[in-house]
């Protein structure tokens, strides 16, 4: 008798799995492909979360350029032959990315409720899901990789650290043509964007060490004295265009610093290169550009040197990573208190690892390898010498009064606020567990993969504060990805999302090493696996609510509220590049943006006008009314400090009409008389003034 034949359903499994393999790839993959063609025809607002669908359901993905289209497309069927590859190495037809993948049909699905006639809202759960989907999509199939990658290994080792510099750099050149483009389009500040850079120009102009108004102190509202370093870039360059220069060098510079970090952590140089990429994909990155039109912030210049601090401690520079943070101190107390959480996380983490028996200053690669450069004595002294620098700096800076009142929801004082979660629980927690904040907190997280940031929990302990202040806080844009407050977070996330990549290196390791495991295999990267589901996550996202170059709209409703037509909101811009309007305001500025002129003007208007020797918007001339009337002098209104008065009357971003006609009509009764309006745009000049010129012509 014949021996039996075992291979025969072996070979008809196989030809059974192969048959069903690419079409249950290439459906999963349509779905994904789908559902994010359905996604980026959307405007996800990154303030309040609203959704703004226009296109029609199921098939307005043909309503996107045909270059996004396409780009979506190929995407698509990349994940289709990769997920191909998958089930023959899992001999499944439906391997786990394509069963993560064919979880998009939920948003197709949405869709097809709604075409059918039912009320089901569009929320911004929708591209979270996506998020989440793609990114563990993409962790199962980097699962099948080995580090380093065939091509990887086939290049130049430099090229990781070059690809990163050239990803970098196309990112910089990105946000600083995107900040020119929205300045002269008139969308950009004056707040915060002007108003700081106002007191870098009267430092170098010598009218006062970062100087905005006669009646306050430099640090009324944050104590930056690292602002004073400026003075002599605007000494070189004089133009609005040199604080939108360092916007986007320093939110692109941390890349490079990623690089480091990571290769300093024990990461190959691909993996390296794959992470620093994931924080330029990083929504908030790109969202901090524009920060929501109030524009350039100081703190965005904390962020390198955070970063830079991270990679020298790893390093064991210490001398360098304590002057690299010293300086990204120097740009907001906020950075103080953030460095102070993640020390003290830090110590927690190298507390324990001493309670283990690790010593400091072992270099495994692992999770806590930041933790034990140094020993917990250490990071206790350096905790404490930050928690005094900012109990002294908040006793005697001027901010403490004006920040203190704006957390009022939550208490009277600093201590309160901090303790407010058990002090107010009612105000916490109900602002908290607000559905806003619950999607602040999943937006900014998400697109860094739950997997590598829970794996990195010792680190990010250090966010619990920071984000529990800004989810407690009535104040929404403090729970947008799109302000700068989010800013001293990213160092801690990215360094917990690596340190997450670490430990499940670490992990994937150890079960190779378990009996019976094939030896003949290398482990798989954790720090691959990780990073490309962050990167992948973080690309996705940022088509829907990002600031990339492929990224759907997300400010509409700041345009909304920007200027008004026939006294009601609009999405179009009346200040646009071309318009007549924009050529008559470019004239405007030629003409009054001049040192020995002092003007009061319109928000958007007044970050064109940053040379001039005195500056006041039409919101903060009136709250600062008094102080202005004294400045005037005696039997004088206040609106006579200025030579210029140059108002937009269908500006509405931080300024209402009611505001705009206080201040002409006072301007009017003192005898301005108006040299020129069109538009909406007018302009008034103090009597007997020698401002007039044949550049402003009746």
């Amino acid at each position: 008798m014949a021996p039996p034949q075992h291979g025969k359903p072996r070979l008809q499994s196989d030809a059974r799995m192969r048959f069903l393999a690419a079409p249950a790839a290439w459906t999963a993959a349509a779905g994904w492909s789908w559902s994010l063609g359905l996604l980026a025809t959307r405007e996800h607002q990154i303030l309040e979360y609203h959704v703004v669908a226009s296109a029609p359901a199921l098939w307005g993905f043909l309503a996107l350029p045909a270059w996004k289209l396409l780009l979506i497309v190929l995407l698509g069927a990349a994940l289709a032959v990769a997920c191909v590859g998958s089930a023959a190495a899992e001999a499944k037809p439906f391997s786990r990315p394509v069963r993560w993948l064919l979880g998009s049909y939920l948003i197709p699905l949405a869709d097809a409720i709604r075409a059918l006639g039912f009320a089901l809202a569009f929320t911004f759960f929708e591209p979270l899901l996506l998020t989440w989907i793609s990114g563990a999509a993409v962790a199962c199939l980097a699962s099948r990789w080995r580090d380093p990658p065939m091509l990887a290994a086939r290049l130049p080792s430099g090229a990781p650290f070059a690809v990163t510099w050239f990803l970098t750099i196309a990112a910089g050149g990105w946000w600083y043509v995107q900040g020119c483009a929205a300045l002269d389009e008139f969308l950009l500040g004056y707040h915060d964007f002007g108003h700081f850079a106002f007191r870098v120009a009267s430092t170098w102009e010598g009218r006062g060490f970062l100087l905005e108004t006669p009646s306050l102190p430099a640090f009324w509202d944050h104590f930056n004295p690292g602002l004073a370093l400026l003075a002599p870039l605007w000494g070189l360059w004089p133009d609005a265009r040199l604080f939108l220069l360092l916007q986007a060098v320093c939110l692109a510079s941390p890349a490079p610093l990623v690089f480091q970090l990571a290769r300093r952590w024990g990461m190959t140089a691909s993996s390296a290169a794959i992470w620093a990429a994931a924080y330029l994909a990083f929504p908030a990155v790109g969202q901090l550009n524009l920060n929501y039109s109030y524009g350039w912030h100081p703190i965005s210049l904390a962020l390198p040197w955070m970063f830079a601090a991270l990679a020298a401690l790893m390093a064991r520079r210490f001398g360098r990573a304590a002057a690299f943070a010293i300086l990204a101190c120097s740009f907001e107390e906020a950075v103080i208190v953030a460095l102070a959480c993640l020390v003290a996380a830090l110590g927690l983490q190298a507390w324990w690892a001493a309670r283990r028996g690790e010593s400091f200053g072992g270099d495994d690669g692992g999770d806590a390898a930041p933790a034990r450069r140094l020993p917990v004595g250490a990071w206790l002294t350096i905790w404490a010498l930050l928690t005094v620098a900012f109990v002294l700096i908040a006793r005697y800076a001027a901010f403490t009064r004006y920040q203190t009142g704006r957390f009022e929801n939550l208490g009277e004082s600093g201590i309160a606020i901090a303790l407010s979660p058990l002090l107010r629980p009612d105000a916490f927690w109900g602002e908290a567990s607000r559905l806003g904040s619950l999607l602040f907190l999943v937006t900014l997280l998400l697109p860094l993969t739950p997997a590598a940031l829970v794996r990195g929990r010792w680190l990010l302990v250090a966010a619990v504060f920071p984000l529990g202040l800004l989810m407690g806080w009535a104040h929404p844009p403090a729970k947008s990805i799109a302000f700068q407050y989010v800013t001293t977070l990213l160092p801690i996330l990215l360094l917990a999302a690596l340190a997450g990549a670490r430990r499940l290196t670490a992990e994937l390791q150890s079960t190779a090493q378990r009996p019976g495991a094939d030896a003949t295999q290398p482990a798989v990267s954790g720090d691959l696996c990780l990073g490309a589901a962050a990167l992948a996550s973080g690309l996705v996202a940022s088509t829907m609510f990002g600031a990339l170059p492929w990224s759907s709209p997300t400010l509409s409703i700041m345009l909304a509220q920007t200027y008004q037509l026939d006294a009601a909101p609009t999405l179009e811009n009346p200040r646009a590049s071309g318009t007549d309007s924009n050529r008559f305001l470019q004239e405007i500025v030629a003409q009054v943006n001049a040192k020995h002129h002092s003007v009061l003007a319109s928000g958007r208007i007044a970050s064109h006008l940053l040379n001039v020797r005195r500056l006041e918007t039409v919101e903060q001339a009136l709250v600062r009314w008094k102080s202005l009337q004294a400045e005037a002098g005696a039997g004088r209104s206040a609106v006579e400090v200025f030579d210029w008065v140059v108002l937009d009357t269908r500006e509405r971003f931080q300024q209402s009409e009611d505001k705009m006609e206080t201040i002409l009509a006072e301007a009017r009764r003192v005898g301005y008389r108006q040299e020129r309006s069109q538009d909406g745009i007018l302009v008034l000049t103090r009597p007997h003034s020698n401002n007039r010129s044949a550049g402003i012509r009746r």
